[in-house]
């Protein structure tokens, strides 16, 4: 019975040291009976040499995914040396972006929100009088140009420029005297 392609392969060792050798084929999914394979002569020389080449390729393939996985853990073993390196950097980093978040926060609440179209600063609004008209509400001994001006000049933030209670500011400072004629009112509240 002439086999041409074994699956399993069995050999034995007697206890004189002889070796006996069985070999199984496959039929229909099934795995026949063992024939016994001759295990002196030629094709058994054939065969213990083929056996041997194809052992020493997969050692040497085993030797070599060995090496291999040795040099990728010395290069693991490097990288790791560095982690606590790296990590007290990241830590520092970290430390100094959450300084700095916290800086930009604490600047970005310092800056005052963008004014209204009608809305303009104190400073800007106190521009718009003439030399004469500061010095005559500063003059001025009446209780309303005092209240206007106590209300108008130490003032810090944004002033309305449709403010009703502007308006009544204004009109205050005229009935007092203070010469504000049509052309500065416009110039005002422009």
């Amino acid at each position: 019975m002439k086999m041409t392609q074994p699956k399993h392969l069995e050999l034995f060792i007697r206890s004189d040291g002889g070796v006996v050798a069985q070999c199984r084929t496959e039929s229909n999914g099934r795995l026949d009976d063992p024939v016994s394979l001759a295990t002196a002569g030629e094709i058994w020389n054939q065969f213990r040499t083929a056996w041997g080449a194809a052992q020493l390729q997969q050692i040497e393939a085993l030797t070599a995914e060995r090496d291999a996985l040795q040099t990728d853990r010395d290069q693991l073993q490097a990288i790791a040396g560095t982690l606590p390196g790296l990590q007290s950097q990241i830590e520092s980093l970290t430390a100094e972006r959450d300084e700095l978040a916290a800086e930009v926060a604490r600047l970005t609440a310092l800056v005052p929100p963008p004014l209204a179209p009608r809305e303009v600063t104190a400073e800007e609004f106190l521009a718009r009088f003439s030399d004469s008209d500061r010095v005559a509400i500063g003059l001025s001994q009446d209780p309303r140009a005092i209240l206007a001006q106590q209300e108008l000049f130490t003032r810090v933030s944004r002033i309305d420029l449709d403010s009703p209670r502007l308006q009544a500011l204004i009109d205050a400072l005229v009935d007092a005297g203070i010469p504000i004629d049509t052309e500065d009112r416009a110039r005002i509240f422009a």
